[in-house]
C-alpha cells in the first residue's frame, strides 16, 4: 500500500517560492524519502499564473518596447513543467487565514475571471500542472496572445490591493513555507494579485507617459533613483530625440537636428525624503547618483516627503509635501518602499513582528516563532492495538521544529527586502526543514522515545542565517551613460560595470535559469 503523501505547502510563487520548489524536488525530497516509508507532495499557492520580473520594472514602466510584456511576465508553467502532478500541485488562490494548531490554511480563489491562456506555453505543459480549482464554477475568458487583453479590466484600481473572492476552502499541510513576498506602493513595481492587474497598470502608464509634462517620483532609494533615471534618459537625453516623440520605438528617438531643441522634454522631480540619495550607502555613492540624475535633467529635492495626494477629473495629481508645499503633476510614482504580504494573519498575531513573519532572531534558523498555545498537537501515531504514547516532550527550543512553519524572502522578519536575502537563505531553510521532517519520521517510527538521541542530533545539525553586513546595491541610471552607481560587498563599482551587471538588460537573460532552475539572477 502506497504511503499517504504529506503536503509541503509553499505560499507564494515568486522568486523565493520558485526557488524553494526546485530545491525541494531536486535535493530535499530525495533525502527524506530514501527509506521509502514516507511520501510527500509539494503544493504551491499563488494568486498569479505569472512571475513579474520586477528587477526590470524601472525600465519596463517607460515602454513595453524597452522591456516587452513577454519578458516582464514569465509563466509559472515553465517553472513546473517537468514535475509529476502526483508530486506537485499548483493552487490558484490567495491565503486568507492560517491555523498553526490544526495545520490548515484558508484559501480564497482569485476575485476576477481566471486567465486560461498559456501565454506561449504549450497546452500540454500547462495542463500537466495539477491545479486545484475552487469549488465554485468560474467563467474564464481566453486571451489569444500575451498583448491581447480582456474587454474589461479586472475590478481593481491603481493602488488598491486585489481582494480575494468570498468563496474559501482549506488546505492541510505537514510543513509550511511562507514566501508571500511584499507589495510595493505602486502596482508598477510589484504584483497585486493576478499578473493582469500589473500588466494593465503598465499599459495605462505607457499611454500617459509620452504626453506627461511633469512626473514626480517619491523615494530616494534604489527604485526611485532608477525610475527617475530611466524616464529621464529615454525622454530627456541631451542628444536626442530632437523632434516630437510620435513613436514609442526607441530607435526613432535618436533622430537629431541642428537646433538642439527638444520640445517634448519632461520636468522630472525626485523627492528623496532623506538628506541625500541612497542613504544606506556611503555618502559619495549618493552624491554620484545625484550628479548623474542632474545631468539628465532630474530635479532632486532632499528631505521632503509626500504626505497626501489627490487626483482631479483631468487626471492631474496634486501632492501635499511634508514642508507644506504643493506640487501638481501629470504622473506620480511612489517608490517609497514595500509592505510585507502578511494580510492573512491578524496584525496582532504572535506570528507577526512589526508586520513581518516572525522568523527566529538573528542568527536565524528561518523557522517561524510559534507560541506553545498555537503549536500543533502531538504528531504521534500509536501502534495498532496499543494505547497512545505519552506526549512528545519538547524543550522550548524544539517547539518551532515540531511546528514546521518557515519564512523566507521579503515577508520574513530576517530579510532587508533584498533579493539576495532570498537566495542566501535557501540552503539554511532547506537544511533545517529536512532535519525537522526526518525528526518527525523518527518519532513516528518509535513514538515512545526510542529515537530521542537521533532526533536531538538532528537539531544540532541546524544551519543559521546571518546577513552579510557589507553593503550591496546595484543602481543603474540611464543606459550605457551615465551608467549608474553600485556597491557589492562594500566595494564600489564603476558605472560601466553597473551597466554590464544590471543596466544593460536588467537581468532578463537570467530569467530562464531563475524560473526553471531556481537559481539567483546575480
Amino acid at each position: 500500500m502506497a504511503a499517504e503523501r504529506l503536503k509541503i505547502v509553499i505560499l507564494g510563487g515568486s522568486f523565493a517560492g520558485i526557488s524553494c520548489v526546485h530545491h525541494l524536488v531536486k535535493n530535499a525530497i530525495p533525502e527524506i524519502t530514501a527509506n521509502k516509508k514516507f511520501a510527500y507532495k509539494i503544493v504551491v499557492v499563488t494568486p498569479s499564473t505569472h512571475i513579474y520580473w520586477n528587477i526590470s520594472a524601472p525600465r519596463a514602466l517607460v515602454s513595453d518596447q524597452l522591456i516587452a510584456h513577454q519578458d516582464s511576465f514569465q509563466p509559472l508553467a515553465n517553472a513546473f513543467k517537468d514535475y509529476d502532478p502526483e508530486d506537485f500541485e499548483y493552487v490558484d488562490g490567495t491565503a486568507v487565514g492560517l491555523d498553526t494548531k490544526n495545520r490548515e490554511i484558508t484559501i480564497a480563489p482569485p476575485a476576477h475571471d481566471a486567465d486560461t491562456s498559456t501565454h506561449g506555453v504549450e497546452p500540454s505543459v500547462a495542463t500537466k500542472i495539477g491545479r486545484a480549482v475552487s469549488t465554485t464554477t468560474r467563467a474564464a475568458k481566453h486571451i489569444s496572445g500575451f498583448g491581447d487583453l480582456p474587454d474589461e479590466p479586472p475590478p481593481t484600481t491603481w493602488g488598491a490591493f486585489q481582494s480575494p473572492s468570498d468563496e474559501t476552502y482549506t488546505i492541510d499541510y505537514h510543513a509550511l513555507i511562507i514566501a508571500t513576498g511584499s507589495t510595493a506602493h505602486t502596482p508598477l513595481m510589484s504584483l497585486r494579485g493576478p499578473h493582469l492587474n500589473t500588466l494593465y497598470a503598465l499599459d495605462e502608464f505607457h499611454k500617459r507617459l509620452p504626453t506627461a509634462d511633469t512626473v514626480v517620483i517619491a523615494g530616494g532609494g534604489p527604485s526611485g533613483v532608477e525610475t527617475a533615471g530611466q524616464i529621464a534618459y529615454w525622454f530627456n537625453l541631451p542628444f536626442g530625440p530632437r523632434k516630437p516623440v510620435t513613436s514609442m520605438n526607441p530607435l526613432s528617438w535618436f533622430t537629431t537636428t541642428k537646433t538642439g531643441f527638444r520640445p517634448y522634454s519632461k520636468k522630472i522631480i525626485l523627492l528623496s525624503g532623506a538628506l541625500r540619495l541612497l542613504p544606506q550607502l556611503e555618502e559619495s555613492v549618493g552624491l554620484k547618483a545625484y550628479k548623474q540624475l542632474s545631468g539628465l535633467g532630474v530635479k532632486v529635492v532632499h528631505d521632503t516627503r509626500v504626505v497626501g495626494a489627490t487626483v482631479s477629473k483631468e487626471n492631474k495629481t496634486t501632492l501635499k509635501l511634508s514642508n507644506g508645499d504643493y506640487i501638481q503633476c501629470d504622473l506620480y510614482i511612489p517608490c517609497t518602499g514595500v509592505s510585507p504580504n502578511t494580510q492573512f494573519l491578524p496584525s496582532d498575531s504572535p506570528l507577526i513582528r512589526n508586520g513581518y513573519i516572525a522568523t527566529t532572531p538573528m542568527p536565524s534558523t528561518l523557522r517561524v516563532e510559534v507560541p506553545p498555545e498555537l503549536a500543533p498537537t502531538d504528531d504521534s501515531l500509536p501502534p495498532n492495538g496499543s494505547n497512545p504514547p505519552p506526549p512528545r516532550r519538547l524543550s522550548e527550543g524544539d517547539v518551532n521544529q515540531n511546528v514546521r512553519v518557515y519564512g523566507i524572502g521579503d515577508c520574513a522578519a530576517y530579510s532587508s527586502n533584498c533579493i539576495m536575502d532570498v537566495y542566501a537563505a535557501i540552503p539554511v531553510l532547506m537544511n533545517n526543514m529536512v532535519n525537522d521532517l526526518l525528526a518527525h519520521q523518527k518519532f513516528i517510527e518509535n513514538p515512545y522515545g526510542g529515537n530521542r538521541d537521533e532526533i536531538e542530533e538532528l537539531s544540532r545539525q541546524d544551519y543559521e542565517y546571518t546577513k552579510d553586513p557589507r553593503d550591496s546595491q546595484i543602481v543603474p541610471i540611464g543606459y550605457r551613460k551615465p551608467g549608474g552607481v553600485g556597491v557589492v560587498y562594500g566595494h564600489k563599482l564603476p558605472s560601466f560595470v553597473v551597466w554590464l551587471a544590471k543596466g544593460r538588460k536588467y537581468k532578463i537573460e537570467a530569467a530562464k535559469t531563475v524560473i526553471e532552475k531556481g537559481l539567483s539572477p546575480y
